[in-house]
C-alpha cells in the first residue's frame, strides 16, 4: 500500500483532519472456510501527544490511522466480514504539538497488515 500525502505544510498538521488520506486496499480471498476475518494493524510506532503513530524517517514526524473516526493504535485489531464493507482506513500525519520540523522533504513509514480467520 501507498498513501501519498503531496505537499504538506508542516503548520497545518493538526494529527486529524489535515491531509486525511484513505488507505486503498484490496482482499482478494478465495475458498475460504469462513467470512469472519480479524485484521491486525502493526508498526514501528512512535508517540506523540500521548498517542501510537507510525514513525517515519523524519525527526517529530509520524503518520496516525483511523477507521472512520476513531485513531487507532498499534497492534490494534478489527472483525469484519469478508461479504461486507471492509474497515475503511485512513493516515493522517502527525507532530508533537507545538513542534516545527527540523528536516523537509519526502517521508516514509511502514504498517503491517495481518488477517486471520475467525
Amino acid at each position: 500500500m501507498t498513501v501519498s500525502f503531496g505537499q504538506v505544510q508542516q503548520g497545518l498538521i493538526d494529527g486529524v483532519s489535515y491531509k486525511r488520506t484513505p488507505i486503498d486496499y484490496r482482499l482478494a480471498c478465495t475458498s475460504v472456510a469462513t467470512n469472519a476475518l480479524k485484521m491486525s494493524l502493526s508498526w514501528s510506532a512512535v508517540t506523540f501527544n500521548g498517542l501510537s503513530a507510525i514513525q517515519t524517517n523524519r525527526t517529530n514526524l509520524g503518520i496516525a490511522i483511523y477507521q472512520d473516526a476513531t485513531r487507532l493504535s498499534n497492534g490494534d485489531s478489527l472483525n469484519f466480514n469478508l461479504l461486507g464493507a471492509h474497515p475503511a482506513l485512513y493516515a493522517v500525519p502527525v507532530k508533537p504539538t507545538g513542534t516545527m520540523l527540523s528536516d523537509a522533504g519526502a517521508f516514509s513509514g511502514a504498517m503491517t497488515m495481518t488477517l486471520n480467520y475467525q
